[in-house]
């Protein structure tokens, strides 16, 4: 059975909602992404992947750095390569736990 005018008008309408929803997602999903270029540091596209409130924190500790553990979060990422996740390091890991006490 063939479908109504008011039918496909609706079915369009509906659509164009779902496409505008997922356009608005979009937005809202850029707009909240970290800067990690700002940084001036090397920086794994890894973490682009990461949920957002990771990230957060991932950019707090890598802004919070001294001289000296940048220094060695560059020989850590040139000689780790791929391997290197900051999520994962010791310093990162005893940061996050002091941030947030139990």
């Amino acid at each position: 059975m063939p479908l109504s005018l008011s039918s496909k008008i609706k079915y369009i309408f509906l659509k164009l909602i779902k496409i505008h929803i997922n356009i608005y997602q979009s937005y809202i999903k850029m707009a909240e992404q970290v800067n990690f270029n700002s940084l001036n540091m090397k920086i794994s596209e890894l973490l682009k992947t990461y949920p957002i409130e990771q990230q957060k924190n991932i950019f707090e500790y890598l802004s919070e750095m001294d001289e000296h553990h940048r220094k060695a979060y560059d020989i850590a990422y040139c000689h780790l390569g791929t391997s290197f996740n900051i999520a994962r390091c010791n310093g990162f890991k005893q940061w996050l736990a002091e941030k947030n006490p139990k």
